[in-house]
């Protein structure tokens, strides 16, 4: 409710939507890209720190690894096991 109140008037919408804007432009600049590598960089970035499900393996690949049961042995947990 208290951002209601904050941006109910169009004025201090449209200084905060300057405000960000120009805060971005300052970002590209000092990290030297332009909007198209900055939207390239969240894409990809995206796509790691959300952990995409479209690049994970198949079920069917996954199954197929043996290696992970192995180093870990039979009583080892996930949790020890997770970054192997």
């Amino acid at each position: 409710m208290m951002l209601a109140d904050k941006y109910h008037d169009p004025n201090t919408f449209e200084r905060e939507v300057r405000l960000s804007w120009t805060k971005a432009q300052v970002e590209m600049t000092h990290l030297n890209i332009d909007a198209e590598e900055a939207h390239l960089f969240q894409r990809l970035a995206s796509r790691i720190v959300y952990s995409d499900p479209s690049l994970r393996p198949r079920p069917h690949v996954l199954a197929l690894n043996t290696w992970r049961n192995r180093a870990c042995g039979p009583t080892a947990s996930v949790a020890t096991c997770r970054f192997w």
